[in-house]
């Protein structure tokens, strides 16, 4: 194929920097005077973006091996499967739910306190408030806050994560509240619960009464 007499004026007058030129559909790649290569672009459907890619032989690049050592097929990533990253995805879903669960839990701030209560008819007592949010997205624990001391995964406060429940004790290492975690950060323990007043969120760090009291982390939602 002889491109230098049609193009010879635009294509090659600088020679000796590779640049790109496109004539249709085939883009020519040249490199100097007595150097180019001819590809053709390859366009990716938007319509196979979320589907799985089925690959064959000559969709693998094959990458010439050293000495001594077995070649090497290296699939492009564009042709890589979406699920490539599961670990990834699966910790994004984790987290979308704890968002939910706590997104939830504030369509209740302003709900009465009410002992026993397990509903916003009713209006909510601590554990009550917990398990009923919980229970919207399959979560069925009891509405009782000793019993949900004991559920899930133990974790350190520093650790935790939005939609933890943060237990309380009292001198007695009795077991009286529980809340939902919402933020940690420095000089922030942010919280949503059903306390005297009703449903609301505070920021511990603001109410010494609360900071003077023992913690724990539980964790029954999946982790981040």
């Amino acid at each position: 194929m002889s491109l230098f007499k049609e193009y010879n004026n635009d294509l090659f007058f600088f020679a000796r920097v590779p640049f790109l030129k496109e004539i249709g559909t085939w883009v020519i790649f040249v490199f100097s005077l007595t150097s180019c290569s001819l590809f053709k672009p390859v366009v990716t459907s938007p319509s196979t973006l979320n589907e799985e890619v089925f690959l064959n032989e000559r969709d693998v690049e094959e990458v010439p091996a050293e000495k001594g050592k077995d070649k090497i097929n290296i699939i492009p990533y564009w042709k890589k499967k979406v699920d490539d990253f599961p670990s990834k995805n699966k910790a994004s879903a984790n987290l979308t739910l704890r968002h939910n669960v706590i997104a939830e839990a504030e369509k209740y701030v302003g709900i009465p306190y009410t002992w026993a209560g397990k509903s916003p008819e009713t209006g909510f007592d601590c554990s009550g408030f917990t398990s009923y949010v919980l229970r919207k997205f399959d979560y069925n624990i009891s509405p009782s806050s000793k019993d949900q001391a004991k559920l899930g995964v133990p974790k350190a406060l520093e650790d935790s994560n939005p939609g933890d429940l943060i237990i309380f004790r009292n001198d007695k290492n009795e077991v009286f509240h529980v809340s939902f975690i919402t933020d940690i950060q420095p000089q922030v323990i942010e919280v949503i619960h059903s306390v005297n007043g009703g449903v609301k969120k505070e920021n511990l760090f603001n109410n010494t009464w609360w900071m003077n009291k023992k913690m724990e982390i539980r964790s029954i939602l999946p982790s981040p």
